[in-house]
Formats: C-alpha cells, sequence, structure tokens
C-alpha cells in the first residue's frame, strides 16, 4: 500500500464516518434527502473512479475500477432523479453493502492469521459485526424511518473505523515486512540495500563493451 493509497482510503473512510454522524445527529430528515446525500457520495466515487482509470492506466485491473465507477455514476444519478423510489429499498442496499464489506473483511482476517498477525482476532470479530449489521438492515425490524436512519448512520461510523484501522494495520505490516527484507539483506551481504544497487549500476556500467576503435586505412 502506496502512502498515496493510503491517504486516500483515510479520507475517504472520515468522509463517510461523517456522513454516519450527520445521519445520527439529524435523524429526522426525511430518507429523500438521504437519498440525495448517498447519491452525491456515489457520484463523487464514481469520479473518483474514472478519473483513476485515466491516470493509472498501467495499474492492473484498472479496467474493473473504471467498470464500477460507470456502475457509481449510474446509481448515483438514480437517487436524485428517483429518490422516492430508492429511500424504498435504501436500507436493502445498504445492508447488502455492509453484509459484502464485511465477508471481504472477514477474508482479510484470515490473511492475517496466515502471517501471524497476533490480534487478527480483533478484525474477525469486527467483520462479523458487520455481517450482523448489514442482516439487521436488510431485515429493518424499527418502527420508525428516523430509528433507521440513526441505526444506518451508526453502521456507517463502525465500518469507517474498521477501514482506517484495517488501513494502518496492512500498512504496519507491509512497513515491518519492507524492514525486514533489508535487514535480512544486509546481515548477508554486510551492505545495505541502496549501497547494492549503486554498486550493481556501477557494474553494469564497467561491464558494457567498449565501442570498437575504426581501424586506419593505409596511406596510398
Amino acid at each position: 500500500m502506496t502512502k498515496k493509497t493510503f491517504y486516500n482510503f483515510l479520507v475517504s473512510s472520515i468522509c463517510y464516518i461523517v456522513l454516519g454522524i450527520a445521519l445520527i445527529v439529524w435523524p429526522t430528515a426525511s430518507l429523500n434527502l438521504f437519498c440525495y446525500i448517498v447519491g452525491a457520495v456515489t457520484v463523487v466515487y464514481g469520479l473518483w473512479c474514472v478519473y483513476r482509470f485515466i491516470s493509472h492506466r498501467e495499474e492492473k485491473y484498472i479496467t474493473v475500477g473504471l467498470f464500477i465507477g460507470i456502475i457509481a455514476l449510474a446509481l448515483g444519478i438514480c437517487f436524485f432523479v428517483k429518490p422516492e423510489i430508492f429511500s424504498s429499498i435504501l436500507p436493502i442496499i445498504l445492508g447488502l453493502y455492509l453484509v459484502f464489506d464485511g465477508v471481504v473483511k472477514l477474508q482479510a482476517a484470515f490473511d492475517f492469521k496466515k502471517e501471524n498477525y497476533e490480534r487478527w482476532g480483533i478484525l474477525l470479530l469486527l467483520s462479523l459485526l458487520m455481517i450482523a449489521l448489514g442482516i439487521v438492515t436488510i431485515m429493518n425490524p424499527f418502527q420508525s424511518a428516523a430509528v433507521l436512519v440513526i441505526f444506518i448512520g451508526a453502521s456507517m461510523i463502525v465500518d469507517g473505523g474498521i477501514n482506517i484501522w484495517n488501513a494502518i494495520v496492512v500498512r504496519g505490516l507491509l512497513k515491518a515486512l519492507k524492514n525486514a527484507v533489508e535487514a535480512a539483506v544486509d546481515a548477508v551481504t554486510g551492505e545495505t540495500v541502496p549501497e547494492i544497487v549503486a554498486e550493481t549500476e556501477a557494474a553494469a556500467v564497467v561491464s558494457e563493451p567498449a565501442e570498437p576503435a575504426e581501424e586506419e586505412k593505409p596511406a596510398e
């Protein structure tokens, strides 16, 4: 995970949390207004995916990101055009997203276990929590729209917080792996990685064959 990717993921998670807080603070807002907010966020996300495709075409699987971006744009526009339709199925949409996100985090927890990360059980419990929140959102057992909005807001805050924690953990693991590789190279060669790269480049320059000198023509 590069520094740029880490900060982009961090900013998107913070925005997710802020939106969740807004839903809790103003629970009496209509679901139509919430559809407008979700539509705006979805459109911005779709535009960001399209921008990444245009500026990072060399990346692997970037075409998948473009496909997701187009779907997000279309869905966001639909939220603006027909908010009354989506307000009735919004709990199902968000619930399915939370379940899917929880399953992805569940797989990440087992990946952390394979890497011998001591706190992988925390992510396991959090992923199960996300799946449970998604199922409750789909079932929608609440008596009023305001309670549903508060519950959705709380779920978004929890999901955003878990995303931030995941990003920090993954970045820490990658940094530790990089340091371990560099330490292993230093122990074997007695030199640092930059020194080895410099010596390799210098050896490549020395080993380049010299251009043959032109033969002198005999004087007539």
